[in-house]
């Protein structure tokens, strides 16, 4: 069978024979051939060729259309249609929320006969809340919503409503200006620059609203966590509601394209909004350690702990504070080291000694006992550091059925820093140690289990087992390894203990104050700025940055 007469039919052919008579490249000022895309995944159709919707390109289409702001057509889904034909005009449709809950009912009537301005209307509500689930959903369950969002002409005819309401919730509340922010990322240079800041302009507004949406007795009694962080390309600051039993959605207080750096940091934490929720509520910060440090206006690698540098700087000495003091960290620390064979004085800290300890960023000072421990980090970076040195003594063989005992347990490596474990895949690590070949005697496979038992014992919601205990036998244990004690080691060993008895309610663990709320914060807002997006020396770069700020506002204000 030739190629030719099994691949294209009789048109393709009379196209082939077309494309033949007249070869080379298109005038300029010939006519443009239109595309024709798939209607499902976006795709361009090649003539003469069959088109299959892949599954990727129907799952981003189907991302696409959960976000983009026209993408709900006018056109009656086929079940919808034929649930609304054959019901009588005084029976009730029912179609099913895919975000749970209460069933969406209708009176449909006759819909041959219904005229177009009377066709019922789904709520703007309903429409959200499907809209802001489509994260959480998996791909099958993304591509049945997308379909009903997509084909609910005759429930839903248009957004208009939808962003009409999210105008009324969003319009008062933040701004987009210009300000002058440091772009430059060398420590003794500056280069300062005019940048578009979406920022709230109207937090008692903000904070009303949202004691509105969640029915708490109490504005006051909310705990919010505030994460700064920069990533995919922006520098955000994040509202995170903390109530008793669950983590309410993000609401975005800052989001701007200038880097992260002291400079900035200080402008977004100092503004005025800002200041006035940090002092109003109640309020503590869910940094990473390299944005606490640059609040500081210190280098990570220079002065690994923030909370050494902070009692040398404050000189808390109260009983409260003695287990935190500054001569006891000090010594603590130098004796950790010591012990541990560290070679490196950039990995030992004197507090008493600290040369531009005037450089620190005395603006934060103050709210240093707000800063959280950042459990997810402490996760990754202790247990990369055991994985390493494990890893470090095996052999080639090992390896690689190390490497087929990962894939064997679901454990993948992340796309991005040099294939590192993100949270998830390192937890698996710590629980599975023998499953995945790692050698039992080794003692950093011995420290490692430990590390999990510190991670299950006061690394989540609410505390279970001993963690004091846990956290002495992971010592004892890090000890034999021979390993130097980094930054997030010293943490762990000491100041888990303190900032747990002294700053948390009784029974309650690191993962309630985490930092992985902040850190989803990346992911939520590129998905939304990929339909807005556009090079920011364009004239209506501000405005699209500041309508993308109040989509992905909106969705969470409702879902809060």
């Amino acid at each position: 069978m030739c190629m030719e007469s099994s691949r294209f039919g009789p048109r393709n052919r009379a196209s082939l024979q077309i494309l033949h008579e007249k070869p080379g490249r298109p005038a300029i000022n010939s006519p443009k051939k239109v595309l024709n895309l798939c209607s499902k995944c976006l795709n361009t159709i090649s003539p003469g060729f069959p088109h299959t919707c892949s599954k990727t390109s129907l799952v981003n289409n189907s991302q696409f259309l959960l976000a983009r702001k026209r993408s709900i057509e006018p056109v009656v889904c086929s079940e919808i249609l034929r649930k609304f034909r054959s019901a009588s005009e005084d029976s009730r449709i029912t179609l099913p929320r895919p975000s749970g809950g209460h069933p969406i009912h209708m009176l449909p009537g006759n819909l041959d006969q219904l005229p177009q301005h009377k066709m019922p209307k789904m709520d703007f509500s309903d429409i959200a809340q499907i809209k802001c689930t489509g994260e959480a959903m998996s791909n099958k369950q993304l591509k049945a919503v997308t379909k009903v969002i997509r084909d609910a002409g005759v429930a839903c005819p248009s957004m208009k409503d939808y962003y009409d309401e999210r105008k009324q919730y969003c319009d008062d509340i933040f701004e987009c200006v210009q300000l002058d922010l440091e772009w430059s990322k060398e420590k003794y240079s500056s280069d300062i620059r005019k940048t578009w800041v979406v920022r709230c302009c109207n937090i008692d507004k903000l904070i009303e609203k949202v004691y509105n949406i969640s029915g708490e007795s109490s504005v006051y009694s909310f705990n919010f966590k505030l994460g700064l962080d920069y990533g995919c390309g922006f520098t955000k600051l994040v509202m995170c509601l903390q109530l008793e039993n669950s983590v309410r959605n993000l609401i975005f207080l800052w989001v701007s394209s200038a880097p992260e750096n002291n400079y900035n940091f200080s402008i977004i934490l100092n503004a005025p909004e800002i200041q006035k929720f940090i002092h109003e509520y109640n309020v503590s910060f869910t940094f990473d350690l390299k944005a606490a440090a640059l609040c500081l206006g210190i280098m990570l690698g220079r002065y690994p702990c923030i909370w050494c540098v902070w009692d040398a700087k404050s000189g808390l000495d109260h009983v409260e504070f003695k287990s935190r003091s500054s001569a006891h960290h000090a010594e603590m620390y130098q004796k950790l080291c010591e012990e541990y064979n560290s070679d490196s004085k950039n990995h030992a800290i004197d507090c008493d000694g600290v040369e531009d300890m005037e450089a620190l960023g005395v603006w934060m000072v103050d709210y240093m006992q707000m800063f959280n421990i950042p459990e997810l980090h402490l996760l990754l970076g202790v247990g990369q550091k055991l994985y390493n040195a494990i890893v470090a003594t095996m052999s080639e063989e090992e390896l690689v059925t190390h490497e087929l005992l990962l894939k064997h347990n679901n454990i993948s490596r992340s796309s991005y820093h040099g294939g590192a474990f993100e949270g998830n895949a390192m937890r698996k690590i710590t629980l599975k140690v023998e499953q995945i070949g790692f050698p039992i005697s080794n003692s950093s496979s011995i420290a490692l289990k430990r590390f999990s038992e510190v991670v299950r014992t006061c690394f989540g919601q609410k505390i279970q087992g001993d963690y004091k205990l846990a956290i002495f036998q992971f010592e004892e244990a890090f000890k034999l390894t021979g390993l130097n004690c980094s930054t997030k080691v010293h943490i762990v060993f000491r100041h888990v203990i303190p900032f747990i008895t002294k700053f948390l309610p009784v029974g309650m663990r690191l993962g309630a104050v985490s930092e992985q709320a902040a850190e989803s914060a990346h992911s939520r807002f590129i998905k939304v700025w990929r339909n807005y997006q556009c090079s920011e020396s364009l004239e209506n770069y501000g405005e699209n940055l500041l309508n993308a700020v109040k989509e992905i506002n909106f969705v969470n204000f409702i879902s809060t």
